[in-house]
């Protein structure tokens, strides 16, 4: 037994082994993977793009529509006072 076979079972040993058990259970190994690999990938770039947008946005439409609040209730006021 090499080194590389210790490192394997140490790094993983919950994982199911792919090609071992009925075939429900490879289904349900094989897609646990895909779901741990995806997440891990799409995780790290897109959710940090995501999150960065969802606050830059409103941020962003706050400061655009504070002059035109302004604006406007500066315009209410003098027809008011009118």
């Amino acid at each position: 037994m090499g080194v590389e076979d210790l490192t394997v079972k140490r790094a993983a040993p919950a994982l199911p082994q792919l090609g071992a058990g009925p075939p429900w259970a490879q289904a349900y190994a094989k897609l646990a993977l895909l779901i741990t690999a995806g997440l891990d990938v799409i995780g790290g770039a897109f959710f940090e793009y995501a999150l960065r947008w969802l606050l830059a946005v409103p941020v962003l439409a706050a400061l655009l529509l504070l002059p035109v609040c302004a604006l406007g209730l500066l315009a209410a006021c003098l027809r008011c006072c009118r």
